[in-house]
């Protein structure tokens, strides 16, 4: 019989038609061979945007099942992440109310005092001292930070120091992720010229902007409007993180470059001992506003609030901090404050000068206030100022604004008024940016930036963030407890990738114990641990995983179902053949 052109067509899209009915069983079988079950699930907490967004997350959760990692994301506001953070959930698992790893900020400085802060073992969750959310329990690196913090020996302290730093790598108590850079879009109206973003916390300006702009100025206008998230800048620092540095300062003050200059204490002398330092205090006074009158700036100041500080009820993070320094203070006369120590320290300096947890308060406008009402009272009552600025009206979860200090003792700022904004929103402040409501925008706006520099009438500097974004692990976990895990988690995340996808290239990778460009960092361990899958499942098999027990392996499929499948690919092939036909007729 000769086959027609017709015949061929209907041949050729019968076989077609029936592969194509085969292609599902095909794809499953596929599928079926390279996928691998995991080993565990973990919850991140992670924000719906800002500096913590779920963006972040999605990656973790997609590197990690790489490695047998399952990971659930938990997307709350970050007051909600903080308040666990700080609080007993920081003690549990996500299964006990508490959290298995979170998106997080660390400071991890030259101060000894600060990485106690984050990791010694006594400091989990001592709310009235220091805070090791990670709850870090590890003898060596207690005693290696206790010896850092005592040792006057510079050589020797180095040495501690790097000792430190091997052993925090082979630990990997937490996984840092990326030292950020923050973009800062001004008006190009603004003169910035003398703008100090290292003046609050050896960081950035929004460390506390507050403060920063206080020689910030727009030809023609009285009043600078610039916009944040963080929702209660106005409270004394004891009682957790706030923005007070305009109105409330430290007797000393970090530099860029670690060293400590004065501020509210003109100079200083250290006994021959290193135990006895002499404060000579600034002739400043504290300024209460227009028609109040001027109260000097005194001794009594000084010790009225590091006694605070240390009372058995305080509620300061900087209570055991001082303590395990300070033996007693004496006021010889009102502008010279004494302290003697326990014993000598090459960083208390350090101590008095760590932003927002060690202001000088006003002892005149507290210290007849109790001091469990101390909150309210503070909430409802603006106080003096010894700063360049001074609150002058609050509107809760809307606005604060603040005055200029004719009385500063470094002149007076510029700007008549400052006007603080909540707005957590990127997107919000971005918009009212652009629409002229904001004279600054001041945040991690990093996986925007590109769209910001293109701004017009702006000028725009990257400025270097004090903080590392950082993976958090909850080393009480009964599976984080094991560092092979947490190194393997911190060699399985992409830092190139998220710093240039997520973090508009603002910042660098670094998952280091300090900053890179600390003075003691081994020149060994300067580069970041690289991205590693392969490396990073060698870890987990160290700790006991085995890859074979959760790999599944592909799957053949039985021949009757392949006959079924071909049967039924033709049947189908043959009909659709046979309509195309009548068509054509």
């Amino acid at each position: 019989m000769k086959t027609t052109k017709k015949h061929k067509i209907a041949i050729c899209l019968t076989i077609l038609i029936g592969l194509l009915a085969l292609l599902p069983l095909y794809s499953a079988t596929i599928a079926n061979a390279q996928e691998m079950g995991s080993f565990f699930t973990l919850h991140l907490h992670c924000t719906p945007e800002g500096s913590y967004r779920v963006e972040y997350g999605e990656v973790i959760k997609r590197e990690l099942a790489k490695i047998g990692i399952n990971v659930e994301l938990e997307v709350l506001d970050w007051s909600v992440i903080r308040a666990m953070e700080i609080g007993e959930e920081v003690t549990k698992t996500f299964e006990e109310g508490g959290m298995d790893m979170w998106l997080s900020s660390g400071r991890f400085e030259i101060d000894p005092d600060l990485n106690k802060q984050e990791f010694e073992s006594s400091s989990m969750f001592e709310r009235g001292g220091r805070m090791n959310a990670a709850g870090i329990n590890d003898a060596y690196m207690d005693w290696l930070m206790a010896e850092q913090a005592t040792e006057m020996n510079e050589t020797r302290r180095e040495e501690l120091w790097e000792k430190f730093c091997y052993h925090w790598m082979d630990e990997m108590p937490v996984v840092p992720m990326i030292k950020d850079q923050h973009i800062h879009a001004f008006s190009d109206d603004m003169n910035t010229e003398g703008i100090d973003f290292y003046s609050a916390y050896r960081g950035h300006i929004i460390s506390d902007p507050i403060f920063c702009l206080q020689k910030a100025h727009i030809p023609g206008k009285d009043t600078i409007v610039f916009a944040e998230w963080f929702t209660t800048p106005y409270l004394w620092a004891y009682w957790g993180w706030s923005y007070n540095a305009g109105w409330f300062r430290t007797l000393v003050r970090w530099q860029p470059d670690y060293t400590i200059a004065p501020d509210l204490a003109e100079s200083w002398n250290v006994s021959s001992d290193q135990k006895t330092y002499t404060f000579h205090l600034r002739d400043t006074v504290w300024y209460g506003g227009e028609g109040e009158p001027l109260v000097p700036l005194t001794s009594e100041d000084v010790k009225f609030t590091y006694d605070t500080i240390m009372r058995e009820d305080s509620p300061s993070w900087s209570k055991a901090i001082l303590e395990q320094y300070i033996e007693s203070i004496e006021t010889p006369d009102n502008s010279t404050v004494v302290i003697h120590l326990h014993e000598p320290s090459p960083i208390f300096l350090w101590v008095l000068g760590f932003y927002n947890q060690m202001e000088i308060v006003p002892k005149h406008w507290l210290a007849d206030v109790p001091f469990e009402e101390w909150s309210e009272y503070q909430a409802n009552n603006y106080p003096p100022s010894i700063g360049p600025w001074r609150v002058i009206e609050v509107e809760w979860g809307d606005h604060y604004k603040y005055e200029a200090n004719p009385y500063y003792w470094d002149g007076e700022p510029p700007t008549k008024y400052l006007i603080y904004k909540i707005i957590p929103e990127t997107a919000t402040q971005l918009s009212s940016y652009k629409a002229g409501e904001l004279d600054l925008l001041d945040m991690g706006f990093t996986h925007i930036a590109s769209e910001i520099e293109a701004l017009p009438n702006t000028e725009t500097r990257r400025v270097q963030y004090a903080l590392h974004l950082t993976l958090n692990t909850n080393n009480r976990h009964p599976i984080l407890n094991n560092p092979l895990v947490r190194k393997a988690i911190a060699h399985s995340l992409p830092l190139d990738e998220i710093n240039a996808e997520l973090n508009g290239g603002y910042g660098f990778p670094s998952n280091l114990p300090m900053p890179p460009e600390h003075p003691f960092l081994p020149e060994d361990i300067t580069d970041p641990l690289p991205y590693n899958i392969e490396t990073a499942k060698q870890l987990m098999e160290q700790a006991g995983y085995d890859y074979d027990l959760i790999t599944t392996e592909p799957t053949v499929l039985p021949l009757d179902w392949i006959a079924v499948g071909v049967i039924v690919g033709l049947i189908v092939g043959a009909g659709a053949t046979a309509a195309y036909l009548r068509r054509k007729q």
